[in-house]
C-alpha cells in the first residue's frame, strides 16, 4: 500500500518513498533486483457486506541502470524515478476516474459497449472500463472540463439513462432481454410474492441469528466512520472504514446475541440446561447455513425491489422506452 493509508477516493494518492527505499537500498547493499509487482484492488461496494473485490496483478516493475546510476549521485531523484514506473504500473491495474460520477458514468459505458455480461470475462470488463478510463483522463488532459458538444450530449445520455436505471432499482443485464420488462402483470406479481417468500425462508437462520448485529453493526460503523473523517484529510465520505468497523463491531456482537438468546431461554422456558447449551452450540452452523442460503439467492434479492417496482402503473409507461434507450 505505496500510499500510506486507506482512503476513499477515485484516483491514486501521492506514493510514499518506502517501497522505492526498501528496493533501492536492497540492491546497493545485496545486489539484488526486488521486482515490485503492482496490485489493484477494484472495489464493488467494497463498504457493505457481501461486497466484491477484484484483485490484479500488474507486470513486475525492476529496477534500472539508470536508475541505480542517479541512486549513487541522488536518492532523492532515484526514488522518485522509481515511484513514477510504480505509479504507472498501479495505474494498470485499476480504474480511476476525476469524481465518483464520472467512474459510475465509465462503468455504465462500459457495459453498454460490450456485447453481453454471460459472454464476458471479469479480466475483459476490468481491461475495458480502464480502456474507458484512460480515455477519460487523455480527454481531460486535452479540453479540460469543458468536452466536444457531442461527447457532452453522450455523457448525459448515458448518465440520464443510468439514473433511471437507478431509479427503477434495475441492472443494465436486465435489459437486454425484452422478456424481463415486458412481463404481464399477473406473473410480476407472481415473481414478487414466489421470491419473497422463498427468500424469507431461506433467510430466517439470518434473521433471527445474524440481521440484528448487522443493523447495528452498520448503525455503529457510520458514527465511527465520521469520526475518521473529521481526523483525515484524504477521505471524501471515510467509505473505506466502514467494512472494518461492521467486522471488528460483529466479531464481539455476534457472539453476544447467541449468548443472550441462550440466558433467555434459561430463565423463560422450561428446557433443560443441556438442550440449551446444544443449540447454543448449533447456532454458529445455523447462522453459517442462513449466510449461505441468502448468498445463494442473492441475484433472486437484488429483484425483489425491481419487482415491486414493476407492479406500480408508472413503471408501465416507461418499461417499454428502456430496451429502446439502451440501444439507442
Amino acid at each position: 500500500f505505496p500510499e500510506g493509508g486507506s482512503h476513499d477516493r477515485t484516483d491514486l494518492l501521492p506514493l510514499k518513498a518506502g517501497v522505492a527505499a526498501i528496493a533501492l537500498g536492497v540492491s546497493e547493499k545485496y545486489g539484488i533486483n526486488v521486482p515490485i509487482v503492482p496490485v489493484g484492488l477494484n472495489y464493488f461496494r467494497g463498504h457493505r457486506f457481501r461486497g466484491r473485490c477484484v484483485i490484479e496483478f500488474g507486470a513486475p516493475v525492476n529496477i534500472t541502470n539508470e536508475v541505480m546510476d542517479l541512486y549513487s549521485s541522488s536518492r532523492q531523484s532515484a526514488y522518485q524515478a522509481l515511484l513514477h514506473e510504480v505509479e504507472d504500473g498501479m495505474r494498470s491495474v485499476i480504474v480511476t476516474a476525476k469524481d465518483y460520477n464520472e467512474l459510475k458514468i465509465i462503468h455504465t459505458i462500459r457495459r453498454l459497449y460490450q456485447r453481453s455480461s454471460l459472454s464476458t470475462t471479469t479480466k475483459e470488463k476490468q481491461d475495458l472500463a480502464r480502456r474507458f478510463s484512460a480515455a477519460a483522463k487523455i480527454m481531460h488532459e486535452k479540453f479540460g472540463d469543458k468536452f466536444p458538444e457531442d461527447i457532452q450530449e453522450l455523457i448525459a445520455k448515458v448518465d440520464e439513462y443510468q439514473t433511471t436505471l437507478d431509479k427503477w432499482g434495475l441492472k443494465d443485464y436486465q435489459l437486454q432481454s425484452d422478456a424481463f420488462v415486458a412481463m404481464p402483470f399477473t406473473q410480476m406479481l407472481y415473481t414478487f410474492l414466489h421470491g419473497a417468500s422463498v427468500i424469507l425462508l431461506a433467510s430466517l437462520p439470518s434473521i433471527v441469528l445474524n440481521a440484528p448485529v448487522g443493523f447495528a453493526a452498520n448503525y455503529w460503523a457510520y458514527r465511527e466512520a465520521k469520526k475518521d473523517l473529521e481526523a483525515s484529510r484524504v477521505k471524501i465520505q471515510a467509505k473505506d472504514v466502514l467494512l472494518s468497523k461492521k467486522i471488528m463491531f460483529s466479531i464481539v456482537a455476534v457472539p453476544l446475541l447467541w449468548v443472550t438468546y441462550a440466558v433467555l431461554l434459561l430463565l423463560f422456558t422450561k428446557w433443560q440446561t443441556k438442550t440449551v447449551v446444544v443449540l447454543l452450540l448449533c447456532f454458529p452452523i445455523f447462522s453459517y447455513m442462513g449466510v449461505m442460503a441468502v448468498e445463494a439467492s442473492m441475484n433472486d434479492l437484488k429483484d425483489l425491489r425491481p419487482a415491486f417496482l414493476r407492479l406500480l402503473p408508472s413503471f408501465q409507461k416507461i418499461a417499454p422506452e428502456l430496451p429502446k434507450k439502451r440501444a439507442e
